[in-house]
């Protein structure tokens, strides 16, 4: 009896319990759809499983394409990857190579996600002194989060970006604690943050300011802080030296439509009086967090260390970022853009529960009185601890509803083939295709899927104008997709076959019926150094729609028509990025070793 006492007191202490109970709590937030075997389909599922087939479809036809959308996204020639996280997005492909099916790929690929963010906060927690069962429910916490749950729940990929952002301020709270940037750590989880999600990496970012200004108010080595950042910089920028190179190529000569814009900025903030407002946002749990980290700031300002409150600080000021506080209106008057690019505010508040829950977690392990009942002295941990362990159940509550409701829209398209059900901008092909959506789901053929649901979203389409947030409803590039890369797979008046070539060229061919030349507007998309070649013939100044869509005069009989994007000077920029990173990859592993060999 007692061997197994200690046997299981070296697994409780060892590096595997916490990623065990990780594991754990993560299947039980996915209980519902693993025991119904139900997909969640949410508002954006098929854009990013659009990416996802694309980049495994290269890795299965070795017909790579950094920049055509070769397979995903109708075959129509446009450009996402490599705008939106590309090395993610061939990551995620592997992973969809190896699964038998979409079902399968959704869960194991939504507990991947939900184990980078609990670990990823288990980590960060433990780095800046908290207990290791405090550190393990603030991990579960964040898994739970509203942030990481917009992925489990919908797709959304500010999911996956809030996931990763933990692993960022490991390094950065080093820093702070030690005055000195741990160079690699900082430079590596960047450079995978942007990789994965732009817009967390903006907001990691805009974080990582006030905290690397106190670092330098407080370290004697001023100077050195400054050329560990200089040097951070440059190993982020040749690590993600495709991104940038990718985006250099794409947006130079062309106007890309980008998201839609909203109508204002603060009616999709926390609204501080609007209930809806704080479900769409946070969880109860989330907002007693806020208001205790609040207080026990204020009340205790003069005692706490500088790192807490460096923290506690940026959390807060995030959040009120996050809400209606701020005067968005103002904001959006002088910068108007940011209603296509931001859209959200609410979505800063993904970095602001990371700073709160981190903050909460090192007020807890510092007072051991802290968020426990007042004037109760005995069992105080057990107190604290039993008020967290309700506090998560509420959430897992709360977040089991939400994922209840979403399951409804698997069971409608599996009832009657010719619904979208409730997907915003999706159109059905699955009666023209003769396929049926359990197939789709649960067959062996991912192709199915990404055929039967035709996603209407424009986001990286180009345009012949630039699109503003004043001129976007007047072009709705969302009807613009619909009517010239969607809509002629319904009216089924011409069979386009597309045809993926070695050289990563596509090959659109059809046939032209009547017995005259007469215009097609072919289901492509042309940018600006997409060269086009029609039977044979390049089309330098083809004819365009709003969308750069190709609009040709076929003659009669069959007609081919060929799309190609030169990689050009990208290759570059590609190189640089795989180099740097096997370079880096080497160094972690040689400090690995040595590590391991000081430690005998």
């Amino acid at each position: 009896m007692q061997a197994v006492k200690n046997g299981f007191k070296r697994f409780y202490n060892s590096r595997g319990f916490p990623i065990l109970v990780m594991l754990i709590m993560a299947l039980l937030l996915l209980i519902k759809p693993l025991l119904h075997s139900s997909m969640i389909i949410g508002a954006d599922s098929l854009f990013h499983f659009n990416r996802f087939y694309d980049a495994a479809e290269q890795f299965k036809t070795g017909h790579f394409s950094y920049f055509l959308m070769n397979y995903g996204f109708g075959q129509s020639g446009r450009i996402v990857n490599a705008m939106y996280g590309p090395m993610f997005a061939y990551l995620s492909g592997l992973l969809l190579l190896i699964t038998p099916n979409w079902y399968i790929f959704e869960m194991v690929y939504t507990v991947i996600i939900l184990l980078i963010a609990g670990i990823g906060m288990y980590k960060l927690c433990r780095v800046n002194k908290v207990s290791r069962e405090l550190a393990m429910l603030a991990g579960i916490i964040f898994m739970y989060s509203t942030p990481v749950f917009l992925w489990v729940s919908s797709q959304q990929f500010t999911g996956v970006g809030a996931a990763f952002l933990p692993w960022l301020f490991v390094g950065i709270t080093r820093m702070l604690r030690n005055q000195k940037m741990p160079l690699l750590y900082v430079s590596v989880s960047m450079a995978i943050l942007i990789q994965t999600h732009l817009l967390s990496s903006i907001l990691g970012f805009a974080a990582i300011i006030p905290i690397w200004i106190v670092t330098l108010c407080k370290t004697k080595r001023k100077w050195r802080l400054i050329g560990q950042t200089v040097i951070a910089t440059i190993l982020v920028l040749l690590l993600t030296a495709n991104v940038w190179g990718g985006m250099l190529s794409v947006f130079s000569g062309n106007y890309l439509v980008t998201a839609f814009p909203t109508i204002n900025l603060v009616d999709n903030s926390l609204i501080i009086n609007k209930l809806s407002s704080y479900l769409l946002v946070v969880r109860p749990m989330e907002i007693l967090l806020i208001i205790y980290v609040t207080y026990y700031l204020i009340t205790r300002f003069k005692k706490l260390d500088y790192v807490v409150k460096t923290i506690s600080i940026v959390g807060l000021g995030a959040c009120i970022l996050a809400t209606d506080l701020f005067p968005w209106t103002w904001v959006q008057k002088w910068v108007p853009d940011l209603t296509m690019y931001l859209q959200f505010p609410r979505r800063i508040m993904a970095l602001s529960l990371v700073m709160i829950i981190l903050a909460w977690a090192m007020m807890l392990s510092d007072n051991d009185k802290a968020f426990t009942v007042p004037g109760v002295n005995a069992y105080r941990k057990g107190i604290r601890l039993g008020i967290v362990f309700l506090l998560i159940c509420s959430t897992l509550g709360i977040n089991y509803r939400v994922l209840s409701a979403q399951m409804q829209t698997e069971r409608i398209l599996i009832n009657n083939r010719e619904s979208s059900a409730s997907l915003n901008h999706v159109t059905s092909l699955a009666e023209q295709n003769h396929h049926y959506y359990k197939n789709d789901f649960y067959g062996n053929n991912l192709s199915y899927l990404i055929g039967d649901l035709a996603k209407n979203m424009p986001d990286y389409v180009p345009s012949q104008a630039r699109i503003n947030h004043l001129s976007y409803y007047e072009i709705h590039p969302y009807n613009e997709v619909y009517i010239y890369l969607v809509k002629p797979y319904i009216d089924n008046d011409v069979k386009y076959v597309k045809t993926v070539n070695k050289d990563a060229s596509l090959t659109i061919t059809w046939n032209n019926d009547s017995k005259k030349t007469k215009s097609f507007a072919v289901p492509a998309v042309k940018y600006a150094r997409t060269q086009v070649t029609f039977n044979g013939q390049r089309l330098n100044n083809p004819s365009l729609t709003a969308i750069n869509s190709l609009i040709v005069k076929a003659r009669p009989g069959k007609n081919q028509l060929v799309l190609k994007y030169p990689i050009g000077y990208t290759q570059r920029w590609l190189i640089t990025a795989a180099i740097t990173w096997l370079l880096v990859l080497l160094l972690i592993l040689i400090n690995f070793i040595l590590r391991k060999r000081r430690q005998k």
